[in-house]
């Protein structure tokens, strides 16, 4: 049909949907041309590379095109996607969405488009709004509209348009979770973060991103007001991205919560966050499993909390805290008047330092929860719960309000 000279119109129909549409950009406008009397056209196409993609949105040729070949359409809906490899290829989804705010498009007929980084893939995203494609929409995604240049994070656009801005944000908490965010993705959460005062938890848990991506969202927590929760669990962070994060540390004014688990933070990296703990006023938990902490890197945690007034709750779990790293937590404990909770799990722990913890937990009168399970402070002990019962209830016999536990 499409090599045919003599062109066959199709006058009657009045509604297009091509779904799956695999037309390069000329094949679309000779089938779209042949149905001149259309009201309504819908496509939704998956697009090999980013040449073909940024051919496919050209505006200024579909505003043409319509007006020459569709003059009656009334209702333009389209989804085109490409996958981004965040490698090779540099991707400014403001380009891809400016020359859609021409009178033309949001005047005369009020055809809304968006641009949108889908962290899933991850894609890259030109579709008009609300989103036509059923089932494509509960990805987490940065987008920017044509009718506003600030983009925002969306959790799932399903579709109710998503974003909440900071007039309405008064009890309506976000909570993010992103999934496969890299470098690209990480500057665009990064760029939200400096805007959207929406966004309260922020959990980039178990995904990889990169020293540049780690960088932009430090500069961008740097002044965040809104963020409370930061969990960064499983990253591979190293001494350099605990520096970054430390360094966010000393000027936001609001994380309460950090999560920094297995991020194969050294122990410059935790010597870095100790000096920044030393005067924070605002973090209340900080856990740090996993991290290969060991008795002398453990003593930089232990001189800053013998200034910090604030956090709450310690995480020590999974390293490789010994007796004589114990020593100095237990000397911290006689004088601390802060701590609640200090997990310890999965550490090096021996019986040898049972008597170290009692003289501490005998002086101390603030820490209701001890987590000590899995270290070998009850090594001759049987596993039983009856058995370790009775030796957490040796070691707090006169301070029932609070409690050891070899067990969470």
């Amino acid at each position: 049909m499409l090599k045919s000279t003599t062109p066959i119109y199709y006058q009657q129909l009045e509604s297009v949907s091509i779904e799956e549409c695999q037309l390069t950009i000329d094949e679309l406008l000779l089938v779209t041309s042949l149905t001149p009397s259309l009201i309504h056209l819908k496509i939704v196409s998956d697009i090999s590379d980013i040449h073909a993609f940024t051919l496919v949105t050209n505006a200024s040729h579909w505003e043409m095109f319509i007006q020459r070949q569709l003059p009656r359409l009334r209702k333009f809906e389209f989804l085109f996607s490409f996958k981004h490899n965040s490698e090779n290829e540099i991707v400014n989804l403001d380009s891809f969405v400016t020359p859609f705010r021409t009178p033309y498009w949001l005047n005369e007929k009020h055809w809304f488009i968006a641009s949108a980084y889908v962290m899933t893939g991850p894609e890259v995203w030109l579709y008009t709004l609300p989103l036509c494609a059923h089932g494509r929409g509960a990805a987490p995604m940065y987008e920017i509209p044509s009718v506003d240049s600030d983009g925002h994070l969306i959790a799932n656009c399903k579709y109710v348009y998503s974003h909440v801005s900071p007039e309405n944000n008064t009890d309506m908490p976000f909570n993010l979770r992103l999934h496969c965010v890299g470098n690209e993705g990480a500057k665009y959460i990064a760029r939200a973060l400096r805007s959207d005062e929406a966004i309260i938890e922020l959990n980039l848990s178990e995904y990889y991103i990169g020293s540049d991506g780690i960088q932009y969202l430090s500069d961008a927590l740097r002044k965040n007001t809104a963020i409370t929760t930061l969990n960064l669990k499983g990253m591979q962070l190293r001494n350099e991205g605990a520096k970054h994060i430390a360094h966010t540390l000393q000027l936001n004014q609001t994380i309460a919560q950090l999560d920094l688990g297995g991020c194969l933070i050294g122990s410059e990296g935790v010597q870095c966050l100790s000096d920044v703990l030393r005067e924070n006023t605002t973090l209340k938990t900080l856990r740090l499993d996993a991290n290969s902490i060991c008795n002398d890197t453990v003593l930089f945690l232990i001189e800053a909390l013998r200034r910090n007034k604030t956090l709450v709750t310690l995480s020590l779990g999974w390293n490789r805290i010994e007796d004589n790293g114990l020593r100095y937590i237990t000397d911290l404990l006689k004088e601390n008047k802060t701590l609640e909770v200090l997990d310890l799990r999965r550490n090096y722990i021996g019986y040898k330092s049972i008597p170290y913890l009692t003289a501490a937990l005998e002086r101390n009168t603030t820490l209701a929860t001890l987590v000590l399970w899995g270290n070998r402070i009850f090594d001759g002990i049987n596993d039983g719960l009856v058995s370790t019962a009775s030796v957490i209830s040796w070691f707090y016999r006169d301070f029932t309000h609070n409690a050891v536990s070899d067990f969470d």
